[in-house]
């Protein structure tokens, strides 16, 4: 392993633990030379990171300097993924635990490092950052089978968090990345996307049949929905389009085989970071679809004990770690081309901690 200050950017990374690494196909892995605690993705595509370079406090990394720029957050605080960046790359939304606040998100400026603002938790319920829509910040808590979400005004003089929708008994839902949209249920009751600006609820779904939680994606503009069928695991995949109003189903319902899980409780499917294809990951196969109802992409799953995570990239590669304890490795997948179908392996580092798929960037 080849230890480093800097990160390749053409190629995949995989977050281990705190350890964050670049991995070659060739199977040389670059590693960066700071604990990690999150790693975003900004709107061009380019990655952002958390790091804490000691004890003393934490920073971001810029990866194209290979600087740091130390965060001015209070002192005893640990940093929590989902950390979420502002459409505009302005500010970030920073979740952190403290042995006296307990729960809290920071809002800091990405240019300074300055906090604008810090928003409170709901004591043990620690708030999720959902989506930015303009200098409003969406947030998530749930304490037992409840979901509470949020928004709060972060330009405030002291920004208060106001709660806009109490769910008990959640059933599956999920929040467009620009805050325009919240697909929302009860458990067993229909499905809903409520259109933010205007708090109108439209009913999506109103049959009993249960579904796995929507994904929308990157660009907000699409729904992607799974629909269980009876008792046999098949399942009809569902598109809509929900910039418009009410939400319009696009094509037909799809028939396919239930997603696997992942050992991190991920759904195996995942959108392309332009939201023009989805991957569908089955306990054989690797589908690549389109909204329209197109298979672009079609091959056998690899044999593998386990997936611990997957993402697929704007070249059309799925990209999953597999997990045999106690080694792991990252399959490289094409999809698309002459050589959809070919995989190839790289051994990761041994470690007991956790493996993401944090960083796929596109292809040069």
């Amino acid at each position: 392993m080849t230890q480093s200050h800097q990160l390749p950017l053409d190629q995949p990374w995989v977050l281990i633990g705190e350890t964050l690494v670049a991995v070659r196909d060739d199977g040389m892995i670059t590693q960066l030379d700071v604990p990690v605690s999150d790693v975003i993705i900004a709107p061009d595509g380019s990655p952002v990171i958390i790091v804490h370079p000691d004890t003393s406090g934490y920073a971001l990394r810029n990866t194209q300097t290979w600087t740091d720029l130390p965060l001015a957050l209070p002192d005893g605080l640990m940093v929590q993924g989902g950390a979420l960046l502002a459409p505009d790359g302005g500010h970030l939304a920073i979740p952190a635990w403290s042995q006296t606040d307990r729960f809290l998100v920071f809002i800091v400026n990405s240019a300074t490092g300055a906090v604008r603002a810090r928003i409170s938790g709901t004591g043990d319920d620690p708030p999720t950052p959902l989506a930015w829509r303009g200098r409003q910040l969406f947030t998530h808590t749930q304490s037992s089978a409840t979901s509470s979400f949020w928004r709060t005004d972060v330009a405030a003089q002291a920004p208060q968090p106001q709660e806009f929708l109490l769910v008990g008994h959640t059933g599956p839902w999920a929040m467009a990345p620009n805050g325009t949209a919240l697909v929302w249920s009860y458990s067993g009751r229909p499905l809903y996307l409520r259109d933010l600006d205007t708090g109108v609820d439209y009913v999506l779904r109103d049959d009993p049949y249960a579904y796995v939680a929507p994904l929308i994606s990157p660009d907000s503009a699409t729904l992607a929905l799974l629909q269980e069928r009876g008792s046999s695991g098949c399942c009809e995949l569902l598109f809509f389009d929900i910039k418009k109003r009410p939400p319009a189903p696009i094509a037909q319902a799809m028939r396919i085989d239930s997603p696997f899980m992942s050992m991190r409780g991920q759904v195996g499917w995942a959108w392309s970071p332009d939201s023009a294809r989805l991957l569908v990951i089955t306990s054989s196969q690797l589908l690549l679809l389109t909204p329209g109802g197109a298979v672009v992409g079609q091959v056998s799953r690899p044999s593998a004990p386990a997936v611990e995570s997957f993402r697929l990239t704007a070249d059309d590669r799925a990209l999953l770690v597999t997990r045999n304890e106690p080694d792991a490795a990252l399959r490289i997948i094409a999809l698309t081309g002459d050589a959809a179908g070919s995989v190839t392996e790289v051994r990761l580092p041994a470690s007991e901690g956790s493996y993401a798929v944090v960083y796929a960037p596109e292809a040069k």
